[in-house]
């Protein structure tokens, strides 16, 4: 390991290191060369290395002949716990992988990531071979991963670590080398990068980690604000411009000031925007939670007097203001629209999925309401939504879809030809090979509003045990947003 002063570190990791001159024995614990630090542990079937700087406030924790953890300390105080590791070769002795993993996961607390070779894969593309990947070996791998709550970083660079250069039909290439991390580890390097180098003897590729902190993302509920011509029908609007324009400009360059203006400007209107919301749109937002309050009530004459009052005023808002928020729009022909999308539970962490199938008429074909796996974010979850709906699709019989969803990031990777390498690579795979068995199919994406059935339908799997399927009926939690998603077809 290998830590380097400035904004990021460097971590590198490769099968079968060599020490130098004087190698360290089986049984000495560590050696300091110079100003290195070395900790070595070696078996006549491969071994683990590591190797840090002085500086670096790092402690072995423990180690065996296929494993080496650590504890390290940042300089701002931050402790993470470090996994050097190397699995067994042999398949019938991976098992003894999963349970040195396992095992290891009693001793850590907190952040934790581990890079090394384990050899396994985790999908079918991470193997090029004549001989087939074995699946059982490869869902065992998962599974053990899964119970140490740690995911694949991803990578930059050749897809194969490992080769074992034969010629011909001979040659096997596999990713057997990895990078993973807990969420919490995750969290505090989220801008670090796993890279495949080059290497010219061995027939493993060393990897290179990239430990950045870089800039914070934007909380996923903290909007950024967009200036558009509307905001200038808010009496403020231009108050707020003349003052920030006015009171800034110190600098003596006539450039120099007006760039001053500009930011000052532009941060000064982002501060007034955060504050403000479309009328229009807030005013939908209120009838339509006002709608979904009325519908929980026990119907009575005033309350059905009430709800219709409310749908139709919610109606009104929206088709007045079109641009405000998105609505449902059917397919075209004898091909179905697929709506679905994801929920998740943050004090379970659990999932689910609501499914809903439309023809050209609105009228509903199918839907799905059901439970989904723990996740760790909702790209995940949304991500193994798309999948089951694919799935449910092609139960149903439907071969030729528009599939819509409300997260960007999926639906671009569903769309996208090219191989994924992402942690969440293998479930866009699956998505794009279960939807080529359709005659034909396509991909949207839309904004919640125009998602809200599907929205309905996983919220109400929580209250399920077991699946539910609807076919040529509309599902009952979901009759609100079905009809106002049928008026508003009605009145185009």
């Amino acid at each position: 390991m290998d830590k380097g002063c400035g904004p990021k570190n460097t971590i590198s990791a490769a099968t079968k290191p060599t020490l130098g001159k004087r190698a360290l024995q089986c049984g000495e614990a560590m050696a300091i060369l110079g100003t290195e630090s070395r900790e070595r542990k070696r078996s006549s079937g491969g071994g683990l290395a590591l190797l840090w700087k002085t500086q670096v406030q790092l402690d072995v924790v423990n180690y065996t002949d296929h494993h080496i953890l650590a504890k390290v300390v940042e300089d701002d105080g931050f402790e993470w716990m470090l996994t050097c590791f190397y699995g067994w070769p042999k398949s019938s002795q991976k098992k003894k992988s999963w349970a040195l993993l396992s095992h290891l996961s009693t001793f850590v607390r907190g952040p934790w990531f581990f890079i090394g070779d384990f050899n396994a894969i985790l999908h079918s593309n991470e193997k090029q071979s004549k001989f087939p990947p074995q699946f059982n070996q490869m869902d065992e791998f998962r599974l053990a991963l899964d119970a140490c709550n740690v995911a694949d970083l991803g990578f930059v660079g050749y897809p194969f670590t490992w080769n074992n250069k034969r010629p011909g039909a001979a040659n096997t290439r596999m990713r057997l080398d990895q990078a993973v991390a807990n969420m919490g580890w995750r969290e505090k390097f989220h801008a670090s990068t796993v890279t495949h180098l080059y290497s010219h003897a061995s027939n493993h590729r060393p990897l290179i980690l990239q430990t950045r902190v870089g800039w914070r993302k934007q909380h996923r509920n903290s909007r950024a604000f967009w200036f558009e011509e509307a905001c200038l029908l808010w009496e403020d609007c231009e108050k707020t411009v003349q003052e920030s324009w006015c009171n800034v400009g110190s600098a003596l360059s006539v450039l120099k000031r007006t760039k001053e203006k500009i930011s000052k400007c532009g941060a000064d209107l982002a501060a007034w925007g955060s504050l403000k919301t479309q009328p229009a749109t807030e005013e939908i937002k209120n009838l339509q939670k006002q709608v979904e309050e009325l519908s929980k009530e026990k119907a009575t004459e005033e309350n059905g007097s009430a709800l219709l009052e409310a749908r139709s005023r919610a109606q009104l808002a929206v088709l007045t203001n079109p641009g405000s928020v998105q609505v449902w729009s059917p397919p075209t022909g004898s091909v179905y629209k697929l709506n679905f999308d994801a929920a998740v539970f943050t004090s379970t962490r659990s999932s689910s999925v609501g499914v809903i199938v439309r023809n050209s008429l609105g009228e509903v074909m199918a839907g799905l309401s059901a439970h989904g796996p723990a996740v760790a974010n909702s790209e995940e979850a949304e991500a193994l939504a798309c999948r089951k709906a694919i799935e449910f699709a092609i139960d149903a019989g439907f071969m030729d879809l528009v599939i819509e969803g409300d997260n960007a990031a999926v639906m671009k990777a569903t769309a996208s030809p090219r191989l994924d390498r992402s942690r969440l690579g293998h479930i866009y795979d699956d998505i794009r090979m279960l939807a080529a068995g359709f005659r034909s199919w396509s991909v949207g994406c839309v904004k919640r509003s125009a998602n809200s059935t599907a929205h309905c339908l996983a919220r109400f799997a929580s209250q399920l045990e077991e699946e539910l399927v609807w076919l040529e009926e509309s599902p009952p939690p979901a009759l609100d947003s079905l009809y106002v998603d049928a008026s508003l077809l009605n009145d185009e």
